[in-house]
């Protein structure tokens, strides 16, 4: 065959490969993150608490009685 070389025929299955590995990478998806729940107790039996029980983002947490809230 003139042109064919197994030089080429391994860069040939070289490039098929890396884009096989290309596209099964882009086409795997992470599971969704779950929201935590339960306290997060700390030094004195404190527990962090979001202030105001805001869920917005940027909302300021802070260490604070253990109380039961949604806070916490």
């Amino acid at each position: 065959m003139v042109g064919h070389s197994p030089h080429r025929s391994t860069l040939v299955k070289s490039g098929l490969a890396a884009t096989v590995l290309a596209l099964s990478a882009a086409l795997m998806t992470a599971a969704p993150a779950q929201a935590a729940t339960g306290s997060i107790t700390g030094l004195d039996g404190k527990c962090l608490d979001v202030a105001g029980a805001d869920s917005a983002n940027g909302t300021p947490v802070q260490i604070y009685d253990c109380n039961g809230t949604n806070a916490q």
